[in-house]
């Protein structure tokens, strides 16, 4: 159930991929993942009040959950609590292992919030780690959509589509791109 409300997601059937993550919650209603998939998932229907409440409900039983601090700053972010997205966007990195979507999505909120100087380190930093080992282009998309470079993004993107990238099925719904779904 939570994996099929990722797919309905990418299909932008987001009524009904709210109804399938609720159910796995009634399933596994202690799992870390399962909440969080559920706070995911309002936060792609707009409903935030809702998300941030099931992040956080989320972090009080699992409070090192990375996923949960990440979808908060994502909540944070469209009501412009740059400070609280950002925090949490930090707090995600260490709990993740410093993994480069996290780290990606830093960056995102770094330029668009304009310290673009230090999302350009993260940008050099993923860079580097992709010249020793995969890397997806999706996340210097990510980082270029952020920086408001079109060309740059559009060239990361064209890499991941024939990386055959398993991100680029969430590019109709997600927010970051939602600028540049319209260009050719």
């Amino acid at each position: 159930h939570q994996y099929y409300s990722s797919t309905l997601t990418t299909m932008g059937r987001l009524e009904e991929a709210t109804r399938e993550a609720h159910r796995a919650m009634e399933l596994d209603p202690l799992s870390a993942i399962a909440g969080a998939t559920l706070g995911i998932r309002y936060w792609y229907d707009g409903r935030l009040d809702e998300a941030i409440a099931e992040f956080n409900k989320t972090l009080e039983a699992n409070p090192e959950f990375g996923v949960a601090h990440w979808g908060l700053a994502q909540c944070y972010r469209p009501r412009g609590d740059t400070v609280r997205e950002l925090a949490e966007l930090r707090r995600a990195v260490s709990l993740s292992g410093n993994s480069a979507y996290m780290r990606a999505h830093l960056a995102y909120g770094l330029a668009t919030s304009g310290d673009r100087e230090h999302a350009l380190a993260i940008q050099h930093e993923l860079e580097a780690e992709g010249r020793e080992r995969y890397s997806s282009p999706y996340h210097l998309a990510l980082i270029a959509a952020g920086l408001g470079d079109r060309e740059a993004m559009m060239r990361a993107l064209e890499r991941a589509f024939a990386d055959r990238s398993g991100w680029m099925v969430f590019l109709p719904v997600e927010p970051e791109f939602s600028a540049v779904r319209q260009l050719p």
